[in-house]
């Protein structure tokens, strides 16, 4: 893995989470850069996957949004995993440089002043499904997208 980090194939991320009935665990994730991708696609042969059409998110990303607009008032657990928050949410950024899209946002449920906060759609992000869905129902048939024009509105 080392070897993978010196070159700019990965990035290691190590920290430390709770796990119950263990307690605080370390805890290494690895995530291939996208020198990496390239340098694998090449190595196999794999000619690399065409995106969706911009303004449209990746298929991961999608079923990120389909799930929050799916949650509606009452949000998605705060702890959403992975890097699409990086993308997504309101002030986040997926390199340090380029702004996220600002489609959900961290907080809390409507009427709470404490206690865990959780993910929301922005008016960005409805907009956005509401101006795309049928697009995404086209590009991504496989993803249960029925009734997030309803919930996210």
């Amino acid at each position: 893995m080392a070897a993978l980090e010196r070159r700019d194939l990965i990035v290691v991320y190590r920290d430390r989470v709770y796990v119950e009935g263990l307690g605080d665990m370390p805890r290494t994730r690895v995530e291939m850069t996208r020198r990496g991708r390239a340098v694998a696609r090449a190595a196999l042969g794999v000619p690399r996957e065409a995106g969706p059409p911009a303004p449209l998110l990746s298929l991961w990303l999608w079923k990120i949004v389909v799930r929050v607009a799916h949650a509606g008032a009452q949000g998605v657990d705060g702890s959403l995993a992975g890097r699409g928050p990086h993308y997504l949410a309101v002030g986040q950024s997926p390199d340090g440089r380029t702004p996220s899209r600002g489609f959900i946002v961290l907080r809390h449920p409507d009427g709470v002043t404490h206690g865990p906060y959780r993910w929301f759609l922005t008016d960005s992000g409805r907009r956005h499904i509401t101006d795309h869905l049928d697009a995404y129902r086209g590009l991504y048939p496989s993803i249960d997208a029925e009734g997030v024009d309803e919930s996210s509105g």
